[in-house]
């Protein structure tokens, strides 16, 4: 009978170990001409880069980018699904671009673009939605120091309550050790 005081315990260990790697990120780059590019997505941190990005958000000077973003990177000859995303701006190849590229849809209208020395070393961002004016960043070579990755916490009411599944999977496993 000591099944169900163990199977808590290992899904709550579970559950708070994953909740854990899991946050928002917010991101910026500066460029030469001070043309700011601002966003948020979703992720899980591994080490000194962010993966699995989901729900991103992006600013060009202030000006929200509409529409679906997908993330992709370039893998020498073409773009692929996925981003790499570093807090050593120097390590990142990503783009965010409000059309699926990937998957054949060019018919996107604003894009942030970040490629490692390997694959052209490239920092560009374009901007030029329906009814409004173009924000067009120079393309130049990535400059590592004006780029910031930052994690925020997770919220606290989920990490709060597996916590508390966490210890009462504890004190029933406890008390029934106890009771042997």
């Amino acid at each position: 009978m000591k099944l169900p005081g163990h199977s808590l315990l290992v899904v709550a260990t579970l559950a708070l170990t994953a909740l854990a790697r899991a946050a928002t990120f917010d991101f910026a780059y500066t460029f030469g001409d001070g043309t700011l590019v601002t966003g948020r997505f979703d992720g899980v941190q591994n080490g000194s880069y962010a993966a699995d990005i989901a729900h991103v958000q992006l600013a060009i000077n202030g000006t929200a980018v509409t529409g679906n973003l997908f993330a992709a990177t370039f893998d020498g000859s073409d773009y692929v699904n996925g981003a790499v995303i570093s807090f050593d701006g120097a390590l990142n190849n990503v783009l965010f671009v409000n059309s699926d590229y990937v998957g054949g849809d060019y018919g996107y209208d604003s894009y942030f673009l970040m490629r490692v020395p390997e694959f052209g070393d490239i920092a560009a961002a374009y901007s030029f939605p329906a009814g409004a004016d173009a924000l067009i960043a120079p393309t130049e070579a990535v400059n590592a120091s004006a780029w910031s990755l930052s994690v925020n916490a997770p919220d606290s009411a989920p990490t709060a309550a597996l916590l508390g599944l966490a210890t009462l999977g504890l004190l029933t496993l406890r008390r029934r050790s106890l009771r042997s």
